[in-house]
């Protein structure tokens, strides 16, 4: 592949742990990777086992990190924003925030671009950019640590 895209993945694992048995994700870090998740677990998906180790583990040359701010609100922006009619049936049902779609959309289409040409740099991806200002969003590109 030439690059990975992950909406907030999960069951992403940095260490092995043992009960219950999980190993280490494999993440391929020849290949560029953008990846868009939370500061507070939402939707069961935990921030430590989605898209902040993703980012971790794809090593720090062309890779991307949007964390969305829902740490104030949880019911402004969720997991659940991020699939067309929902992650789990009666739980949820959906997203209703096209604005999130716009942006992830935008942030794909800098991504692809910056896949092309061959390397991936900050000012491809400003946050004012994609968000327009509809949720906080932190952006940290190759070698930014998230907290």
């Amino acid at each position: 592949p030439d690059g990975f895209i992950g909406l907030d993945p999960f069951d992403i694992y940095e260490k092995k742990k043992f009960l219950p048995p999980k190993s280490v994700t494999p993440v391929d870090k020849s290949i560029p990777m953008m990846s868009w998740g939370f500061e507070k677990t939402t939707c069961g998906t935990k921030i430590n086992n989605a898209a902040k180790p993703a980012y971790r583990l794809a090593g720090d040359e062309a890779r991307v990190f949007y964390r969305l701010g829902n740490k104030t609100d949880m019911k402004k922006v969720t997991h659940c924003d991020f699939a067309d009619k929902g992650c789990f049936g009666p739980v949820c049902r959906g997203s209703k925030r096209e604005d999130i779609k716009d942006a992830m959309a935008a942030s794909i289409h800098a991504f692809v671009a910056a896949v092309k040409k061959g390397y991936v740099q900050a000012s491809d991806f400003a946050v004012s950019a994609v968000a327009a200002n509809t949720v906080s969003v932190e952006l940290f590109v190759n070698a930014d640590v998230p907290e």
